[in-house]
């Protein structure tokens, strides 16, 4: 049984064409009127196709209803795919609308009382109607439901059960059973009569005589209530399709012809054929093909009507041994029947002898190529042609083709070839194109490759990490300063420090993205005048005098420890990635007593730890905080502090984290003692720092002092 869709808009088929308008004629029948709130409008009918004026699409059956009164082509409404069946009396794979029935079912609530028509329309002419009340006060006191029902023998059995509702009285019903046709309900084909007392269900079975004939068939079941006081508990019926014996089968025929055609090894040859409608019906058909050749076929699976034909195509490949011939055998097909079958042999010629010449391999080193270095290209080549060659390599890259030298590459032989160049300078693509030429100078084969020339670079990077911007006079100082190569090339690079307390003049190699720390005294002696100074450090590319510079001020404190408080800290440090800041203050006692110190910071938007919470030192002693500060963001961050005693504070100052290109772990820190020391390879780290929960820290141990 199969589902279609109904819409309002008429469906046309392509390909339909008739010598006379299909006829048909039907019969549409509602299962229950009234019809009450909650039920469904059941509708029921049968289709008669006369044979041999034409066929229909099954998509051309309608059905619609709407209420007396209103205008139909307004107001209709159509069932859709869901609410309606139909079963052919025959085998039917092309969808035709034929000899059947139908049956369909739609839930009515929401309708406005009154009176409603039912149509059956095919192909948008109106064949049949019926008419349905619909009272949406009604509700239902009973159900009928039929749990089975089935054949045996020649007979029908129909197991059903009535049920009551809120209903306390004896009620019997009247339960008829009907196959109906085309003409109508008629004669119920037996009649039953149920009982149903207090208990409100009742149910039985009921055998008699199969009144089904071969093909489709309708089983309606309509009760009636005998019980005068009772007629609104009638409940509403069953219908059921049902496919008496075996589908018949329609009379579907069709001819096949297939023009003569050849094959070429190697190569894939058209042919066509002619597929013919002899038949009485429109019909689909399929086409099949059988060789030793590969074939695909192409062919139109719309219906064909009787009498036309439709052409297709047959795509045959021959291999190379195929030759001189192979069978070909193509069948037309109806769902299950082949209705025509042609063999032929097939002539397939030898493929044509060729001057073949395969590149196996391709490979061009390096993978990264900076302007100025040396491009390989190295390739196989293979004779998979059919003679034996003489061949030269021509290539060009840019503007200059060098051919070379002619050599033999017999059938079957491989070789392997090597193309050394210079990447040009100041060129981001170069093209490069290689020919394989026969000795006549023809081509043979060829390869068209684009070769991405990186430019050379050469970009300093330097930053002050780690420098004291406050120093007391008679106190020496490390600041660290970082320098980075940023391009993609090897340099060397000039590092300068001007300042009128710290110097520096070198030149330091580095790698591409290699970075180095340096280490820069600060030398402030007792009687070095106090005020701001600039400290700049700058690195240029020796070969592109490409620079960069960072610098802070120095500030030169005049001593004072008389009943005064000296804190050293660190003011910057430098980060890389997820690690945290690890600072020290170190606190000097000259108040002159013993003292307790503790430390307070600012607001911080990331992890902070201090410790210890507080330090008691006497006259004279010194001792440290320790700061663990790890931002949430990877952006500079400043942590302000204070440093408390007696009650009042008795320094403030700013820790800075700055995210630097790279860090120190793994890098050359370079020391320098007074202009310039010595190199040293070392990374260090604070191994021994007491701080509990402390884990990650910066990797590079270094004190920054502030002096009060």
């Amino acid at each position: 049984m199969k589902k279609f869709l109904f819409s309002v808009l008429m469906l046309s088929f392509v390909g339909l064409g008739f010598c006379a308008d299909p006829i048909y004629t039907g019969s549409v029948e509602v299962l229950t009127t009234p019809l009450g709130s909650g039920d469904a409008l059941t509708i029921y009918g049968f289709i008669d196709h006369t044979t041999g004026q034409g066929t229909l699409a099954e998509s051309s059956l309608q059905l619609r209803y709407y209420k007396v009164g209103s205008d139909p082509e307004v107001s209709s409404t159509y069932l859709s795919e869901s609410s309606i069946e139909y079963l052919s009396n025959y085998e039917n794979p092309d969808n035709l609308l034929l000899d059947g029935a139908y049956y369909a079912e739609r839930a009515v609530s929401g309708l406005a009382n009154g009176t409603y028509t039912v149509q059956l329309l095919i192909n948008g002419k109106i064949l049949d109607a019926a008419q349905f009340n619909y009272d949406s006060s009604l509700q239902r006191n009973s159900n009928l439901r039929v749990s089975s029902v089935f054949t045996s023998a020649g007979s029908l059995t129909a197991d059903y059960v009535i049920e009551k509702e809120n209903t306390p009285e004896n009620v019997t019903y009247s339960v008829g059973f009907y196959t109906p046709s085309i003409n109508g309900l008629g004669n119920a084909d037996s009649t039953d009569s149920l009982f149903v007392g207090l208990d409100n269900s009742t149910a039985t079975s009921v055998t008699f005589t199969s009144p089904l004939i071969q093909g489709a068939n309708l089983f309606v079941v309509k009760v009636l209530s005998t019980t005068p006081s009772s007629p609104d508990l009638m409940p509403a019926g069953f219908v059921k399709l049902w496919m008496g014996g075996s589908p018949e089968a329609i009379s579907v025929k069709g001819t096949l012809t297939f023009a003569d055609c050849t094959a070429k090894e190697e190569q894939t040859k058209d042919g066509t054929f002619t597929v013919k409608n002899t038949g009485d019906y429109p019909a689909s058909y399929t086409v099949n093909a059988e060789s030793g050749l590969e074939t695909s076929i192409s062919f139109t699976t719309s219906l064909i009507q009787p009498g036309n034909s439709a052409d297709g195509t047959i795509s045959l490949t021959a291999v190379e041994g195929d030759s001189p011939s192979k069978l070909l055998t193509i069948k037309l097909i109806h769902g299950s029947a082949t209705l025509s079958t042609v063999s032929k042999m097939i002539t397939v010629q030898a493929r044509d002898l060729t001057h073949e010449i395969s590149i196996l391999s391709y490979k061009i080193t390096p993978s990264n190529i900076m302007e100025g270095d040396e491009v390989i290209v190295s390739f196989t080549l293979k004779n998979t042609g059919d003679f034996d060659e003489r061949v030269r390599v021509e290539y060009s890259s840019g503007d200059e083709t060098i051919t070379g030298n002619s050599f033999s590459l017999n059938i079957g032989d491989s070789r392997t070839k090597t193309i050394t160049f210079e990447a040009p300078v100041g060129a981001d693509e170069v093209p490069f194109t290689l020919n394989i030429l026969s000795e006549d100078g023809s081509l043979i084969a060829g390869k068209v490759t684009t070769i991405y020339v990186e430019q050379l670079s050469f970009t300093p990077y330097v930053r002050w990490y780690n420098k004291f911007e406050q120093v007391q006079q008679g106190n020496n100082t490390d600041n660290k300063l970082t320098i980075k190569n940023k391009g993609n090339t090897a340099d060397w690079f000039n590092v300068k420090i001007s300042s009128n307390y710290a110097s520096l003049d070198k030149d330091y190699y580095l790698g591409a993205e290699q970075s180095a720390s340096i280490t820069v005294p600060v030398v402030i002696v007792d009687n070095s005048k106090t005020g701001a100074y600039a400290v700049t450090a700058t690195m240029c590319s020796l070969t592109t005098s490409d620079c960069a510079s960072d610098d802070f001020t120095l500030t030169v404190l005049g001593k004072n420890y008389e009943n005064s408080t000296i804190v050293l800290n660190q003011t910057m440090q430098e980060l890389s990635g997820n690690e945290g800041a690890v600072f020290e203050v170190l606190v000097k006692n000259f108040e002159g007593a013993t003292t307790t110190y503790t430390l307070s910071t600012g607001s911080f938007n990331g992890e902070l730890q201090i410790s210890p919470s507080s330090i008691t030192l006497l006259n004279g002693e010194d001792g440290k905080f320790y700061v663990y500060a790890k931002p949430e963001n990877k952006i500079d961050e400043v942590l302000t502090y204070q440093v408390l005693a007696n009650g009042g504070v008795v320094d403030r100052g700013n820790l800075t984290m700055s995210y630097g290109p790279g860090g120190l772990t793994g890098l050359i820190t370079l020391s320098e003692a007074g202009s310039v020391g010595a190199l040293v390879l070392s990374v260090a780290l604070i191994g021994a720092l007491v701080f509990l929960g402390i884990r990650a820290f910066n990797q590079s141990r270094v004190e920054l002092k502030y002096w009060k």
